[in-house]
């Protein structure tokens, strides 16, 4: 089958951006549970705990690649079998923490069964990507991280009002009947390029570019970069309560999925064509002006800030992700698939340190103004100024050419 086009192609690509958008997707929209569970259901639960619940969704994830990629690289035989057990156990979570009466049943079912059967079934796929797409890798990169940002978009409304009219159990169940019926069906068309009677068994993993500079300079800047990038999605909700602008919270998170979902697939289409320095440098500073300028000089009169913060931070900080294929061509040539697992294990590391780190900021013992803007607003002011400055220091990443051995 051909790389680039042809039907194998498009259906690969379209079965792997609706894992995306239904796996992830659901996983981002979590700062809605969080609004829910924090006000309605456990409202003396301690928050962190809550909080854990989609840090470690999200975390696991993107950590799991570190192990899983590998295991599948060595045993591709048992990859189309353990997608089906993944998507039975994703089922099986999402059932479960529909049922369960404590925060920390949810941390283990809405978090981990969760989690973990989503890494099962997705994780196989992705180095399917570097099979079916040569030249255009990038935007077919960027187009399937992009179901993430459309599924951010359309569950975020869905689930706020599954929530308010019919509470937990049923949001809970309606979205494994959603999962059921459409990822079943596209299971079979995300499989590899070549069959697996001529795929070559591979050799030992080359982890060489971990003695080359370049690498840690990337990895440094990817992050700097995930730290803060999960906490705007995370605390939009409350954070517009706290502002008393009512369901702007929920609007923002869906302005937030919509934005990035065309931000990922034009970034990822640039780092095709363009210097990936230049790539980086619009993420990372188009990231950090929407925080620190824009979120962190909102008020409460107004909702026009929120929505422009919103629109700004998803377009430009989601995007970042779409330049992985590229970091990890730099640093590992034809294993690229090797380097991106570590790349996206360092976005899974930030995003787990994401909630401890912004519940501490959220704290009472940090100082308070009396200004209208969101800086003084219930220690926000912190948080909002850690994720500005995370995501401007990612721009320290494009120092790697600096590094980069010459050839002659």
């Amino acid at each position: 089958m051909l790389q680039d086009r042809g039907f194998g192609a498009y259906a690969f690509l379209l079965s792997a951006w609706l894992m995306d958008m239904l796996l992830w997707g659901s996983a981002f929209s979590y700062g809605i549970f969080l609004e829910h569970y924090t006000s309605v259901e456990f409202p003396h639960a301690p928050r962190t705990t809550l909080a854990l619940v989609g840090s470690v969704q999200t975390g696991i994830l993107y950590l799991s690649s570190l192990v899983l990629l590998p295991v599948f690289r060595w045993y591709p035989k048992v990859k189309r079998v353990m997608m089906w057990v993944g998507f039975v156990l994703t089922l099986a979570g999402l059932v479960s923490a529909a049922f369960v009466k404590e925060p920390w049943a949810l941390v283990l079912t809405q978090g981990v069964m969760v989690s973990v059967g989503s890494s099962i079934l997705y994780w196989p796929v992705l180095p399917y990507m570097f099979e079916w797409f040569s030249e255009k890798k990038g935007l077919a990169n960027g187009i399937i991280f992009s179901g993430a940002s459309i599924g951010g978009t359309c569950l975020p409304y869905a689930i706020q009002a599954l929530l308010q009219h019919h509470g937990r159990r049923t949001t809970l169940l309606v979205l494994a009947l959603i999962f059921a019926l459409l990822l079943g069906p596209v299971i079979p068309f995300a499989k590899a390029r070549l069959p697996l009677s001529r795929v070559v068994k591979p050799g030992p993993m080359n982890f060489h570019f971990l003695s080359q500079f370049v690498f840690w300079i990337l990895c440094t800047a990817n992050m700097c970069q995930a730290l803060g990038n999960y906490i705007p999605t995370l605390y939009l909700p409350s954070f517009a309560s706290a502002m008393r602008q009512g369901d702007i919270g929920t609007t923002g998170v869906a302005l937030y999925n919509a934005s990035s979902a065309f931000g990922q697939i034009l970034v990822g289409h640039f780092s095709d064509r363009f210097d990936l320095r230049l790539c980086m440098a619009i993420c990372a500073l188009g990231s950090s002006t929407s925080v620190l300028l824009i979120w962190g000089l909102s008020v409460a009169s107004t909702i026009a800030p929120l929505v422009i913060f919103a629109l700004f931070f998803g377009f430009f900080a989601p995007s970042w992700a779409s330049l992985w294929p590229k970091f990890s061509s730099v640093v590992a040539g034809d294993d690229a698939a090797t380097a991106m697992a570590l790349f996206v294990g360092g976005r899974g590391i930030g995003t787990l340190l994401a909630a401890p780190i912004s519940e501490g900021l959220l704290g009472d013992g940090w100082p308070t103004g009396n200004s209208q803007f969101a800086y003084s607003l219930a220690g926000y002011g912190p948080l909002i100024v850690f994720t500005g400055v995370t995501q401007f220091a990612s721009v320290l990443g494009v120092m790697y050419k600096l590094f980069e051995p010459r050839t002659r």
